[in-house]
């Protein structure tokens, strides 16, 4: 295994509270060592990869297709005899131990993945915040991560004989494949922040994390630990008595420099540090993550624009910027954040009938208590502050849509919206039926869609959970491209 350099303190009791979150998500709880015993598990994954679903009538006027099917012998047989031979056949599999054996790794491999994704990025900022860094060290890091992982989640079995030789003979295979293609895009991000650290001398590596890239946001931030730094050097400099003074008795008092007693420092400004020997609290936007309910609507590429708002807002907040502070007590920082994720989300289903009222204010309202913004005083943003940007949003000419018309999943959204877990174990069900069958059959969520006949937005969406509900033509269409009948298509 690769050699981890040690995290803090802070940052490995964050990963344990992170990993217990995940076990409980994922159900790994206990429950998941009675998965191989039970019968609808077992069942599941038995299930034919095909379709038992009858020849669907010939309309008047066209001649039948000629569809025919063959028994066990190879002779043809008719339907009703084949469907009870393939019930048969199916009953019998769920005993075999080569079934039971594929039950519990795509759970396994889902949560390696999650798991993954959760601590790595802790890794690049340690490794950002060194000294002379080279990628290179960093994509051995990242292997170490996955290899980590890998063992972390596989001890998760390790209760029994049984199911230790499982999970050492079905698992690490799985996972390293999984990991294999975020392994290397991680690898790829550390080589573009280095480029560009090269490129940039003038820009140290924290600060492109930090501003996602972004060069020009980058050096706001350098400007900003450039005015902090040296704001602290001169309140480390100043001293409440210049001129040491002595009691009745000819004692310096505690208050004078030479008394050996460090002078208590003024209190500074309403975002500034408080005292100067107080300890400096660790910066919101070191250890800030957008709502989950919001990265389930956006691309990655999108998710980094989000951020990238973040932290130039912050900066703003922070280094006083006139244009937001004039009016900050209106709210224009949280106006520039809700702009910014309308932005992104208007040409999605619903958007005004309930991102705009609803989820975006929410997300808007998690973003201002996670970076401390104003305010502070716990008031209802969506009745107060947000109030204008609501009402702008709400009759905004939206972007026409195409006159493309293809199969879509229709988009029940329930109020109030579903959390994380809900969205999370929608996906797990769904995914425990299609992803076995898309990787016998080798094909990727796009193959999918194009075989079902359907857009590549309703699959994926389908598949990790943020869509509720589908059409009964798209159920067929997916069920049919899968093998499955519509009632054998999870919900």
């Amino acid at each position: 295994m690769e050699k981890l350099p040690e995290l803090p303190e802070r940052i490995l009791r964050l990963h344990k509270l992170r990993w217990n979150e995940l076990i409980d998500t994922h159900r790994f709880t206990g429950d998941h060592l009675k998965w191989h015993e039970s019968r609808e598990r077992r069942r599941q994954a038995a299930k034919p990869q095909f379709s038992l679903a009858p020849p669907p009538p010939t309309p008047l006027g066209r001649t039948p297709s000629r569809e025919t099917f063959y028994g066990t012998d190879g002779q043809p047989v008719p339907y009703g005899e084949w469907r009870e031979q393939q019930m048969v056949a199916w009953a019998a599999r769920e005993n075999q131990p080569d079934i039971i054996d594929t039950i519990g790794v795509a759970e396994t491999v889902l949560l390696a993945k999650a798991r993954f994704a959760d601590v790595i990025g802790d890794y690049l900022a340690l490794w950002a915040a060194r000294a002379n860094c080279n990628s290179d060290e960093f994509a051995q890091w990242s292997i170490g991560v996955a290899q980590l992982v890998g063992v972390e989640v596989c001890d998760l079995w390790r209760k029994g004989e049984w199911h230790s030789s499982w999970v050492d003979r079905m698992c690490p295979k799985k996972i390293d494949e999984a990991l294999g293609p975020p392994v290397k895009d991680w690898g790829r991000r550390a080589s573009k922040l280095e480029m560009q650290h090269l490129e940039n001398p003038h820009l140290s590596l924290e600060s492109l994390l930090g501003a996602g890239g972004s060069t020009a946001f980058a050096l706001s931030l350098e400007q900003y630990k450039k005015t902090i730094k040296d704001a602290q050097e001169v309140l480390d400099r100043f001293n409440v008595a210049d001129v040491p003074t002595r009691n009745q008795e000819g004692q310096l008092n505690s208050n004078s420099p030479e008394s050996g007693t460090k002078p208590k420092a003024h209190a500074v400004g309403e975002r500034g540090v408080s005292t100067i020997n107080e300890e400096r609290k660790p910066d919101p936007i070191d250890s800030f993550k957008l709502p989950p309910e919001l990265c389930a609507l956006l691309s990655p590429k999108d998710q980094e624009k989000v951020f990238s708002e973040v932290v130039a807002i912050d900066v703003g907040l922070r280094m006083e910027d006139p244009e937001i502070e004039q009016r900050r007590q209106m709210g224009i920082h949280l106006w520039m954040l809700f702009d910014a994720i309308a932005a992104l989300l208007q040409s999605q289903d619903g958007f005004k009938e309930r991102m705009v009222e609803d989820l975006i204010p929410r997300v808007v309202e998690r973003i201002r208590r996670d970076m401390f913004w104003y305010p502070h005083d716990g008031v209802d943003l969506k009745e107060f502050h947000l109030v204008p940007v609501i009402r702008k949003w709400r009759h905004a000419v939206l972007p026409a849509q195409p006159n493309k018309v293809e199969p879509i999943i229709e988009v029940q959204f329930p109020s109030p919206a579903p959390d994380p877990a809900t969205l999370l174990a929608r996906a797990q069900r769904r995914r425990a039926v299609v992803d076995p069958i898309l990787q016998q059959r080798r094909w990727k969520p796009g193959r999918l869609a194009t075989k079902a006949g359907v857009g590549k937005n309703s699959v994926y969406d389908y598949l990790n959970g943020t869509r509720a509900k589908i059409t009964e033509d798209n159920r067929k269409a997916i069920a049919q491209a899968l093998g499955l009948t519509p009632d054998e298509l999870p919900d």
